[in-house]
């Protein structure tokens, strides 16, 4: 089968979608005949993949006409973003993630119109529609996407994030002049990632709060020199920092929000609701040595389970 896998969101601009869109890609390897890329994005990762063939960008009106010729020869058309080529001439499969942009301020009435369209056309256009939980198949089903159209696919994890060695945690603490001990949290200025809450959570304990992109490779070591993890989320489609964080033996305090328990399992300290200080309670109880050596083992057990062969796997099985 020759699939045509569009990798303009793998980037900068996209720090969420371009990672699994990356991750996905190099899990699929040498099923990618050719993949779509856009030459202007800021630090586009590429790895093996297929052919490198340069398309307009997902939101150029440019890129309806490019990406349909670019795929013409292709069996199956893989798109992760609902911004995607709606006159393709193969099948196509797509990845939708939640309703969070419908859920809070931000966009306008028409914005939030527009949003619901773009995800019906997008799963119109598609033979199956991937989502990464349960509570993403919810979101999106009263939004209008079939639910016969939808697989609940987790993300994998490439095999580098795993507990680092000492020597590599001192390099990684001291290029990015981290303090000996912190707490971890992935964070932006969107309001779901409320991010004000993990600085109230951690009190007076260091908090390392990572707003821009990191090296790749540092990632692994950056989450083993973590007292633990901070997931402050109101909401996500699945949380894919709270696995990478268990399967470098960093302990996850989260809240219980949509997508966020599924993809922590029982293995996080959960908060008991969604306030600020329920969650600093859970942070409270990670600073017992014992709990949290528990929350590790149980992290990193969790953690397994999350392979990207797992993930392809299950995908080409729903085809």
């Amino acid at each position: 089968m020759r699939l045509a896998f569009d990798a303009r969101t793998i980037g900068d601009h996209y720090p969420g979608i371009g990672r699994y869109a990356h991750g996905l890609l190099q899990a699929l390897g040498e099923r990618v005949s050719v993949a779509l890329y856009e030459p202007a994005l800021k630090e586009t990762r590429f790895g093996s993949g297929g052919k490198r063939v340069a398309c307009a960008g997902v939101r150029s009106p440019l890129a309806q006409l490019q990406a349909p010729l670019i795929a013409r020869s292709a069996d199956l058309y893989y798109s992760p973003y609902y911004l995607m080529p709606y006159a393709l001439p193969c099948p196509a499969v797509v990845t939708l993630y939640d309703a969070t942009p419908l859920k809070g301020p931000g966009l306008s009435t028409m914005g939030r119109a527009l949003y619901k369209i773009a995800n019906r056309l997008a799963s119109g256009v598609a033979k199956k529609v991937i989502v990464l939980s349960e509570s993403a198949r919810e979101e999106m089903a009263e939004i209008g996407v079939p639910r016969n159209k939808m697989v609940v696919c987790p993300p994998g994890l490439p095999d580098r994030f795993r507990p680092e060695s000492a020597r590599a945690i001192a390099e990684v603490t001291a290029a990015y002049n981290f303090p000996e001990s912190f707490w971890l949290c992935f964070g932006s200025a969107r309001w779901h990632k409320n991010v004000q809450a993990a600085v109230l959570a951690a009190g007076a304990e260091p908090l390392v709060i990572v707003e821009g992109a990191v090296r790749e490779a540092d990632l692994p070591a950056l989450y083993s020199a973590a007292r633990g993890l901070i997931f402050p989320s109101l909401r996500e489609g699945f949380g894919l920092p709270i696995i990478e964080a268990m399967a470098c033996g960093a302990p996850v305090a989260c809240l219980p929000a949509p997508g966020v328990r599924e993809a922590a399992g029982g293995a996080a300290m959960m908060a008991e609701d969604m306030t600020t200080e329920a969650l600093a309670e859970a942070v409270r109880r990670l600073a017992d040595p014992a709990v949290r050596e528990a929350k590790r083992e149980a992290g990193l057990e969790w953690a397994r389970r999350f392979t990207w062969g797992a993930t392809v796997q299950a995908i080409e099985s729903a085809l």
